[in-house]
């Protein structure tokens, strides 16, 4: 008795929270609820090692809520009952049973339809995961490059940026995050740009492509600062532009996902022929064990009771199922939002803007790490806050160290040596024209 407590309580329970977190959009207004939303999908992602039995009896994380408040589902059943019925007190059949061969093609057909739109949405939601992950390695690739080639300075402002563009992004697309809960907390706390920076940015609206656009503008002409200050060398200088560029590539992809969702006309197909089909198949289903007076012996109450039963099941089992694979469709399709299904951003850009932080702050020698709470954290990173601050918008940074002149003629001397190599390939027509060879 206490487990079917426990059981009812938790279902109901399960409700309210599918109702809290995927219907309802504006429960979402700061940054604490969106951060619980990811400490559920975490806890969602561990009970998939979960055994049968208790997979089975978690309500939290499914579908079942999707098709309670779906009255499609309530329909199909209402229309199952009605048909039951009738076979059981009408002598005459208003709709006649549909043959096996039949119901199974129409059961087959509805089934593709749904399991194909799910495959599509789900190919969508693979391929943006891949651009997350492409994109905060990109970040971590430009940080850890920055951090061997520029100056302190000069590697923490391009770490402002990058991050700040990543999180710029994610407020953009309008997937329900915007300035007040996803941008304005991490800001606050990590501190990607300045307020004169972010008064720039709300010149230009947070929604859209302009916003991150224009702070990766702002970390190349960080980049080409540095290479005008003579801190860094031309091949440095492109290979770090070359990173940001192939950043707004990745990000770009983003907005392209958003500006070309799954054609409507599938969409609408989908839903035309479930919303038919369905209760159809559930009537025809109803008449499947119909009274039966040829032998002039009726059926008894219990025989009654079991088709009934198995009948009804049937309804409910594939009813259930192609609901939820279209809503789950559906969430899928888009993953930046506020369903248990969707990407968790914020949980993402913690790692994201931690990790970055700690290869900045990596010690020369050793493999540990700094804490990015220490003296040298936060002495390097507020220095460049604060002047950064105090500056014009057409900020230039006062070289703190030249290359050295032993470094200087080391470059020419290897700067020269490729070019004696490439002439000399180039005569025995080894190599193609203008084909770089780096020679250590």
């Amino acid at each position: 008795m206490f487990k079917v407590y426990n059981l009812a309580s938790n279902f109901c329970s399960f409700c309210w929270i599918h109702y809290r977190y995927n219907l309802n959009v504006e429960s979402y207004k700061t940054f604490e609820d969106i951060q619980s939303l990811d400490q559920m999908r975490l806890k969602l992602n561990a009970r998939t090692k979960l055994g049968t039995t208790k997979i089975l009896t978690c309500f939290t994380g499914t579908l079942v809520a999707a098709c309670v408040v779906d009255w499609q589902f309530w329909i199909t059943l209402v229309i199952f009952w009605i048909g039951r019925w009738e076979s059981f007190h009408t002598r005459v059949n208003p709709l006649p049973a549909m043959e096996g061969s039949s119901m199974i093609m129409c059961a087959s057909l509805i089934t593709f339809l749904d399991v194909f739109y799910l495959v599509q949405c789900y190919a969508r939601y693979c391929a943006q995961y891949d651009f997350i992950l492409l994109s905060c390695g990109c970040i971590f690739d430009t940080c850890l490059m920055a951090r061997e080639y520029m100056s302190k300075q000069g590697y923490w402002r391009l770490f402002r940026f990058l991050n700040a563009a990543h999180v710029l992004t994610y407020v953009g697309i309008e997937a329900g995050y915007d300035e007040h809960n996803l941008f304005d907390p991490l800001n606050e706390k990590y501190v990607l740009l300045t307020s004169k920076e972010v008064v720039s940015i709300k010149n230009i609206g947070f929604t859209g492509e302009g916003a991150f656009q224009q702070v990766l503008t702002w970390s190349i002409a960080s980049v080409k600062n540095e290479y005008d200050s003579g801190l860094i060398t031309e091949r440095q200088m492109i290979v770090l532009l070359n990173q940001c560029l192939k950043l707004r590539k990745l990000l770009e992809k983003f907005f392209d996902y958003r500006d070309r969702p799954v054609p409507f006309s599938y969409v609408q197909v989908n839903s035309l022929v479930v919303f038919v089909i369905l209760p159809l198949f559930s009537y025809s289903i109803a008449y499947s064990y119909q009274r039966d007076d040829s032998l002039g012996v009726p059926l008894s109450n219990m025989i009654i009771f079991r088709d009934s039963i198995i009948a009804f099941c049937i309804v409910l089992i594939h009813s259930m199922t192609l609901l939820s694979l279209r809503t789950l469709a559906k969430n899928i399709q888009d993953p930046f939002g506020h369903n248990l299904e969707d990407i968790s951003v914020s949980n993402t850009l913690h790692v994201t803007v931690a990790g970055s932080s700690k290869v900045l702050c990596a010690q020369p020698v050793g493999p540990k790490y700094l804490n990015p709470t220490s003296s040298f954290f936060v002495g390097n990173y507020q220095s460049d806050i604060n002047l950064t601050a105090s500056s014009n918008s057409t900020e230039k940074v006062a070289p703190k160290q030249k290359l050295s002149e032993t470094g200087r003629s080391s470059f020419h001397k290897r700067e020269a040596t490729t070019a004696r190599h490439r002439e000399t390939l180039t005569g025995n027509n080894s190599v193609a024209l203008g084909k770089e060879i780096e020679v250590v």
